[in-house]
């Protein structure tokens, strides 16, 4: 099974096309989000693209400020997130808030892996590939996985910590 992992699409329709033009030229079973899908410029856009390639999409910290928006413009942040949720409307935020904060799937050659935004527990928590092994590894306690994907930082790496376990 091959899956491609995608993460951090902020809203942006151009980006989002471009990486789905590559994933159209390589044989993929599954496209996986990371989270951080609808709170940017075209936040309808992406999430409709997403449904209509069937992407397993979990959701991030700027999903939930998005579908947690309540009308405050008080600071840049939280006027994107009404903007983006006005912009959706009733059905695609349903839609969104439908998305868990992480799935698990089993992929050939890898075994279980675990899709979250950052951690199980946290859309929030940063850890990259110089964080010490037994930080990751507590941040991710209790994982029962054997790779979890994540996004959050903007920064990509794959690492495999001391107990086995791939990030």
């Amino acid at each position: 099974m091959r899956v491609a992992a995608l993460s951090d699409i902020h809203g942006n329709l151009p980006a989002l096309e471009a990486v789905l033009a590559d994933v159209e030229r390589e044989p993929v079973d599954a496209i996986v989000v990371a989270g951080d899908s609808i709170s940017g410029p075209w936040p309808g856009e992406v999430l409709e693209r997403l449904v209509e390639v069937d992407a397993l999409v979990v959701r991030g910290n700027a999903d939930r400020h998005v579908l947690d928006a309540d009308g405050g413009r008080g600071d840049p942040e939280a006027a994107l997130s009404t903007w983006c949720k006005e912009t959706l409307g009733a059905d695609r935020i349903a839609s969104a808030a439908g998305w868990p904060v992480s799935r698990e799937l089993d992929v050939g050659g890898l075994g279980r892996v675990l899709v979250c935004h950052s951690t199980p527990s946290s859309d929030e928590v940063i850890y990259t590939r110089i964080t010490p092994d037994a930080d990751v590894a507590a941040l991710l306690g209790g994982v029962e996985a054997n790779v979890v994907v994540s996004g959050h930082t903007h920064i990509q790496f794959d690492r495999r910590l001391a107990s086995g376990l791939r990030v």
